[in-house]
């Protein structure tokens, strides 16, 4: 009766422990299209900065958090364009995978000229041109 009622409970053990979430993928890293705002996602899960900066792909992005996480935007293509309403002001680091420059504004009407993030960056912003940017020109 031992017996049966130890392996009872080995198997029983055995279910909950498949069928309850493991530390790996209770911290996944998700990625999220925010619907209606062109290449803008939410990342977030237990390793979003490696996920992050993989996300970025062959162009430009922006992150919300140093070290790439949180909000991610990506720069549609070369020229002028406004930071969508939910990502303005909110970028802390970015990661630029093209050989041409990201000029960034402090205002959408891209005055406020704040710097430039070089070809093959990939860093944090310096710190009085984080949480400021509303629009960019991206060089072709």
């Amino acid at each position: 009766m031992r017996k049966r009622i130890a392996a009872c409970v080995v198997a029983t053990a055995a279910v909950f422990a498949l069928a309850a979430p493991t530390a790996a993928s209770a911290d996944e890293t998700r990625v999220t299209k925010v619907a209606g705002v062109e290449g803008l996602y939410r990342l977030s899960g237990g390793d979003y900065g490696a996920r992050a900066w993989s996300e970025c792909g062959s162009g430009s992005c922006f992150f919300q958090n140093d070290d790439g996480g949180g909000w991610l935007w990506v720069v549609p293509s070369c020229g002028h364009h406004k930071v969508p309403s939910w990502f303005q002001d909110r970028a802390s680091s970015a990661w630029n995978r093209t050989p041409t420059r990201i000029h960034i504004y402090k205002h959408s009407d891209y005055s406020g000229y704040l710097g430039t993030v070089p070809g093959w960056f990939k860093d944090n912003l310096a710190r009085a041109d984080e949480d400021v940017m509303s629009s960019v020109f991206a060089d072709c």
